[in-house]
């Protein structure tokens, strides 16, 4: 029957059913055949050496099974299917072969250098005897597909079910841009070792990757444009890590099968923006994942680790919604408005698709992070007014101690009571994630402020305005290294002096501690007083060189305290300072001319003090200064000539208030031109001169 098929020069396509015996070598005869399909149930013998080099017009070779995924034995007992390797000679022949499919047979050997085939569209080689590693020649033929500009390709590639080893490489970074029609991707069983490539989670065109049962190790990469997956198979591998947020966040769709079992590395729990799979099926079995389902997610989701039925988020007892329900009780209980606490519906159940739970989307007030764990508690925001007369803050630090995510607490004009000594058992220290505490506009909450709070090394924000503690600034604060704000406005019973060792605070952008009975100097500290010494003895190598002292500050608010002694020239350092208020003080001495560089400043409070000696006439670089208060001193001389500039074009000036020293520093005359020199500004600001309850200086009290 072969003889006569060899008589058709110009036959294109052959289909044959074959039960026995070898490919015939005599097909590389006929030159002009493109497609061979062959169907057999017990094919045997080698690979033709010559059929490739002999058909150079062949685009696809598919020897099946007639059965298909099947294998058959001979009568003799012996397996059926081609054997040998793929031989050589059709590695190095440049063929424009796009489909090869070679499953279920025998062959043996290394897998074939694909590097001259570069139509290759789809190479099945599923369930052979090939050994070894998978051929570094992969990586050139894949640049190769790169260089020509094919980025048409669509590849598919199945070497599953071989006696592969593991190798440090299989398929390049690369893959997706030479491949970006790929759909289907079936790597497993193939002994891969190495780590999941950040390129491949930029692919579109991909509907099923099978990468189960290797040896990857690594993180799951945070792959978000897999917006046609359908099959994602990573069970059964060495993983570890988290579940990445971002496939959550990305443009993967919302029913695909995700399998990540039996990788023990994988711990956490399920991020919260999962619940954007609200169709789809994920496998966890085997991991470390423990926590709850996010609100939204399928119910198709198995562990081993949770029972049937699933712990969502917004059902688990031990979540953060049972704390926020407790919370509730305590509120209404103190006194709170069922108003202010409406969208606080504490009612346990499951929420719709793609959804977070709802605590962190409808409770007002509430915020949450990845996990959906709550991250930010902000009672003020809930409107009650000082309503809640009978809550301690004792109290409320016991009830929310366990959501020990928490960044910020912000408990500000509550009207709630109690001392802060007495909250750190339990207290703040449960939340070491803190960065913002406010408790401001509590005149009930008293005590010292407790050297426990030092614990919170990554507070950023601590607020006790408005609040009757007393005793002194703890030095021990020095050790809250993130700090960026501290305020104690209105903290009348504070007392005690600023304490030295808090210059090494060099994050510290406000600090504000304004009508209480701080006493004693300006530390020199506060600003990099070790470099000055440095540098008045010619070693300093410039601005900041001890790394010591408050350099990054921006408000400086002392007023109404008791300070004494002179105006550091040091503070002149602070370059970023915008906002010096130290009125109302006992401060002697001179207004160092250095402030003149002080630049950024717009304003500048030293009222009712006692300094003396000429205002300086190197403030005229203020530009961006909107407020100078220099009032009720012992100041002598007229203001400076060059003062009168600031009133015009090209400055902020809007409040001056010079009066009350030993000099008239404002006559009549000077006064109607600095005013004819504001009139001209553009755009106009208006300029109040001592008159301190004008509008215009609102930002010097």
């Amino acid at each position: 029957m072969l003889y006569p098929l060899l008589r058709l020069q110009s036959l294109q396509q052959l289909v044959l059913l074959v039960y026995d015996g070898a490919l015939p070598p005599q097909l590389g005869s006929l030159s002009r055949l493109n497609n061979v399909t062959i169907s057999q149930y017990c094919l045997n013998g080698l690979l033709p050496p010559l059929l490739l080099r002999g058909l150079p017009e062949l685009r696809a070779l598919l020897v099946l099974p007639a059965v298909l995924k099947s294998t058959y034995v001979s009568p003799t007992g012996e397996q059926c299917g081609i054997t040998g390797p793929v031989p050589m000679e059709w590695q190095t022949t440049k063929s424009n072969i796009t489909r090869l499919e070679l499953p279920y047979h025998r062959p043996s050997g290394k897998l074939p250098n694909i590097g001259n085939w570069l139509e290759l569209r789809l190479l099945d080689l599923q369930s052979n005897r090939f050994e070894g590693e998978v051929p570094l020649q992969w990586d050139a033929f894949f640049r190769a597909v790169i260089a020509i500009g094919n980025r048409n390709f669509d590849i598919q590639i199945d070497i599953s079910n071989n006696v592969l080893q593991a190798g440090d490489l299989l398929l390049p970074p690369t893959l997706p841009v030479a491949a970006p029609s790929l759909e289907v991707l079936d790597l497993k069983f193939t002994g891969i070792q190495g780590t999941l490539p950040r390129e491949y989670g930029d692919w579109p065109s991909l509907q099923i990757m099978d990468l189960g049962a290797n040896a990857l190790t690594g993180t799951i990469p945070p792959w978000s444009n897999l917006s046609s997956i359908r099959y994602l198979q990573l069970a059964q591998n060495k993983l570890q890590g988290t579940l990445p947020a971002e496939m959550g966040l990305g443009n993967l769709p919302k029913n695909p099968e995700l399998y990540f079992s039996y990788n023990k590395g994988i711990t956490g729990t399920i991020p919260a923006s999962w619940a954007h799979f609200s169709a789809g099926m994920l496998y966890l079995a085997g991991t470390g994942i423990d926590g709850c389902i996010p609100d939204g997610m399928s119910n198709y989701t198995w562990s081993e680790a949770w029972p049937d039925p699933y712990p969502y988020c917004s059902l688990k007892n031990s979540s953060d919604a049972l704390v926020l329900s407790m919370l509730k009780a305590v509120l209404v209980a103190a006194g709170a408005s069922p108003d202010s606490l409406s969208t606080w519906d504490t009612t346990p159940q499951a929420t719709g698709p793609a959804a977070s739970p709802r605590y962190c989307r409808l409770f007002k007030g509430v915020a949450c992070d990845a996990n959906s764990r709550v991250a930010q508690l902000d009672l003020t925001a809930l409107g009650h007014d000082g309503q809640v007369n009978s809550l301690s803050l004792l109290n409320i630090t016991k009830v929310i101690s366990p959501l020990t995510n928490l960044k910020v607490l912000v408990l500000a004009n509550l009207g709630i009571s109690g001392s802060l000594a007495d909250v750190m058992q339990p207290g703040f220290d449960a939340f070491p994630n803190l960065v913002t505490l406010d408790i401001s506009g509590n005149p009930g909450v008293t005590g010292p402020l407790p050297d426990e709070l030092a614990v919170l090394t990554n507070l950023q924000v601590l607020d006790v305005s408005g609040c009757s503690i007393s005793g002194t600034l703890p030095i021990s604060f020095v050790a809250l290294q993130q700090l960026r704000e501290f305020r104690a406005v209105n903290c009348t019973k504070l007392s005690g002096t600023l304490p030295e060792d808090w210059g090494m605070l060099a994050n510290l952008e406000v600090l504000a501690v304004t009508n209480a009975g701080i006493s004693g100097p300006l530390p020199l500290e506060y600003a990099d007083y070790l470099a000055m010494q440095k540098a008045a003895a010619g070693n300093a190598t410039g601005r900041g060189a001890s790394g010591l002292g408050m350099l990054k500050l921006r408000q400086l608010l002392l007023n109404g305290n008791n300070l004494s002694g002179s105006l550091p020239v040091q503070y002149a350092q602070m370059r970023d300072l915008q906002v010096v208020n130290l009125s109302q003080n006992q401060l002697v001495g001179t207004i160092p001319r250095v402030f003149a560089s002080l630049t950024k400043l717009t304003v500048l409070g030293l009222g009712h003090n006692q300094l003396q000696g000429p205002l300086p006439a190197a403030f005229v670089s203020l530009r961006q200064l909107a407020a100078l208060d220099v009032s009720n001193n012992m100041l002598n001389g007229s203001m400076p000539t060059s003062w009168r500039l600031m009133a015009g074009q090209g400055f902020r000036l809007q409040c001056l208030l010079l009066a009350n020293n030993t000099s008239v520093m404002v006559n009549d005359g000077v006064r109607r031109e600095l005013m004819t020199k504001n009139a001209a500004r553009i755009p106009g600001t208006g300029l109040a001169i001592d008159d301190p309850s004008s509008s215009l200086c609102m930002l010097l009290r």
